[in-house]
């Protein structure tokens, strides 16, 4: 894959199937039904489960964010407190033959009363964007994010920095993929585990995360830049993206048969976010 101009995603795959706290919000405030799982100065990933037959006040939270459903979730009645008004929230629909997963995108929540009246508890995840980037991010993505300037994998900003935790990442916890075991999705990826995205092309791809259920992995592709190799994502992923424009990207599929599902499923921003100038903006896929 080669990009021409220079961007960067959040994508958070694997969705098959004691909190930290930080700031003043939900996730403290919550703990819960809301889990802090990653943070640093862009975006925090939050699990989210509102327990079957019963009533929580969420205490919302001040950021936009990309929900990511691995599951159908229970009908839930919310009620804002304190006289505010819902959230603004524009759903995505799912891939064909599939019902997950899917995103959504919603503006920031107010307090709310979380009624969960059904016999199975409700389960997501929030990426939540401290900053949206939006169109500034062609101009200031070398001040925002000095990693981008040249491809360097972990190991090697580990080497030139001498920090522990580049840009927030908890540890480098890359999975070591033998040759040719078929391991990580066989049902879904029949292709080797070496050629896993994160294995295969570090350079573009960071692991954030990981967990037994999920991982949060950030992309980027700098202007006029191949990936390492070849690769593929093992696993159904959302893709959470806060800059615009979007550039092209030209891929070389391993498979030119298989139907492709560019836009399928996308949700824009919320009501209120598609600014003229497009400053705030928020995407999923």
């Amino acid at each position: 894959m080669i990009m021409k101009p220079i961007f960067s995603l959040i994508l958070l795959a694997g969705l098959v199937g004691g909190c930290v706290s930080f700031g003043d919000n939900s996730v403290r405030a919550e703990a819960d039904h809301n889990t802090l799982l990653y943070e640093d100065g862009h975006v925090r990933l939050v699990e989210v489960t509102y327990p079957p037959k019963n009533q929580v006040v969420d205490q919302g939270s001040p950021y936009p964010a990309v929900l990511a459903f691995s599951a159908v979730q229970p009908r839930l009645t919310e009620t804002p407190l304190n006289g505010s008004r819902p959230a603004a929230r524009t759903e995505g629909g799912a891939l064909p033959n599939a019902d997950n997963p899917r995103c959504a995108t919603v503006a920031p929540e107010p307090p709310r009363r979380v009624e969960n009246n059904e016999g199975v508890p409700a389960h997501f995840y929030r990426i939540e964007y401290k900053r949206l980037d939006g169109a500034g991010f062609a101009t200031q993505w070398a001040t925002l994010y000095p990693f981008m300037k040249r491809p360097m994998t972990l190991r090697e900003w580990f080497k030139i920095s001498g920090e522990k935790k580049p840009f927030g990442q908890a540890a480098d916890t890359q999975p070591k993929h033998s040759g040719d075991s078929r391991t990580l999705n066989p049902t879904g990826y029949p292709y080797p585990d070496s050629s896993d995205a994160v294995a295969a092309a570090p350079g573009q791809h960071w692991l954030r995360f990981e967990n037994q259920n999920v991982r949060l992995l950030e992309v980027t592709y700098r202007p006029g830049e191949y990936s390492d190799v070849m690769h593929g994502h093992a696993y159904p992923s959302v893709i959470a993206l806060d800059n615009l424009p979007i550039p092209k990207a030209e891929d070389e599929k391993l498979d030119p048969k298989r139907a492709s599902t560019e836009g399928i499923g996308q949700a824009g921003p919320p009501a209120g976010m598609n600014s003229r100038n497009r400053e705030a903006i928020l995407l999923c896929k």
